[in-house]
């Protein structure tokens, strides 16, 4: 979660970056030390009010892009034909080959994997079911997700053939426009729309709603696993007693600013891994899938206790790490 949360702050200094040259540091510091100070003032219901606006903003910004992009190519047909012709639309790879990066095989097992790890053993998702009344609104909670993903996939997709149809011929990363190539977005917006007043300062608060909603999230999940998972026993077993709610209030908060500060201190090391999103799904399987795993043994059988998941986890990630 704190690795994972790392990446998160570091994707929108790239991106503040691109658009107004201020200082990746300066940006990373800014957005994780405002974050945190919410995330541990305000609690996890801070976390959900700041995500409803957050994800607005967020969709708000990733709907817009393509927009313009079809308007300014003329339609979707020029920026499909160009992407076809280089290659970037090869929807019938069939291939069953783990090495292949995409193909129906590797996106439907390995994304179904991911899928599943993110939205049915995560801390941070399971947290927001549990937020509601019963077990019937979260899974209607759940059901009302599937088309939000479904549109989201849409636009970043589209928006990514937009920016290769605009850069086919010319590479920023090589012409030296930009310095990495997680920053093509950012630069595709103010490169490209940059003359629509707004559009850029959407995008900008688009990018940050993103990043602010997963890392609060985290923060708040990370408060909540440490205390009853570890404090609260520890606290028992020193002194016979369990902590007050002001107590807990206290330590929750603690956590919460020190695992803020953590996680602002892998957002700096972040940018020794390469790629964001690769980082990221790299993050999301080697610890996504042997948590699956552990939570699928307890489903299957009775038989399965804490040492036998644990042992069988370690086993899962060794292997996982062997492989990568």
């Amino acid at each position: 979660m704190i690795f994972y949360s790392g990446l998160v702050l570091y994707a929108p200094a790239l991106a503040l970056e691109a658009v107004t040259g201020l200082s990746k540091n300066v940006a990373i510091l800014s957005i994780g030390l405002v974050c945190t100070f919410y995330s541990t003032i305000g609690g996890m219901k801070a976390v959900i009010i700041t995500d409803v606006f957050q994800s607005l903003l967020m969709f708000g910004a990733l709907a817009s892009i393509p927009i313009f992009a079809i308007q300014q190519s003329g339609s979707l047909t020029e920026i499909w034909r160009v992407a076809k012709e280089g290659n970037r639309t090869d929807l019938l790879n069939f291939e069953i080959d783990p090495t292949v990066r995409h193909s129906w095989f590797s996106l439907i097992i390995g994304g179904g994997i991911t899928f599943l790890s993110q939205n049915c053993v995560s801390q941070t998702q399971v947290q927001r079911y549990l937020t509601v009344k019963d077990l019937k609104r979260a899974r209607q909670a759940l059901w009302l997700q599937f088309p939000i993903i479904v549109g989201l996939n849409l636009c970043t997709s589209l928006s990514g053939l937009a920016i290769y149809a605009r850069y086919y011929d010319c590479d920023p990363v090589s012409n030296g426009s930009i310095t990495s190539s997680d920053q093509l977005m950012p630069h595709y917006v103010v490169d490209s729309t940059g003359h629509i007043p707004g559009l850029s300062g959407l995008f900008v608060a688009g990018i940050f709603s993103g990043s602010l909603s997963s890392l609060s999230s985290s923060l708040n999940c990370l408060a909540a696993v440490t205390l009853e998972d570890y404090l609260k026993p520890v606290y028992h077993k020193l002194t016979g007693s369990h902590p007050t709610d002001s107590q807990l209030s206290f330590y929750s908060k603690a956590i919460s600013f020190g695992g803020g500060i953590i996680c602002i201190g892998f957002a700096f090391l972040a940018q020794l891994l390469g790629g964001v999103l690769q980082a990221a799904l790299t993050v999301i399987g080697i610890l996504g899938g042997p948590l699956l795993g552990i939570f699928s043994l307890g489903m299957c059988t009775i038989n399965a206790n804490q040492k036998v998941g644990l042992l069988n986890g370690k086993w899962f990630l060794i292997l996982i790490l062997r492989v990568r």
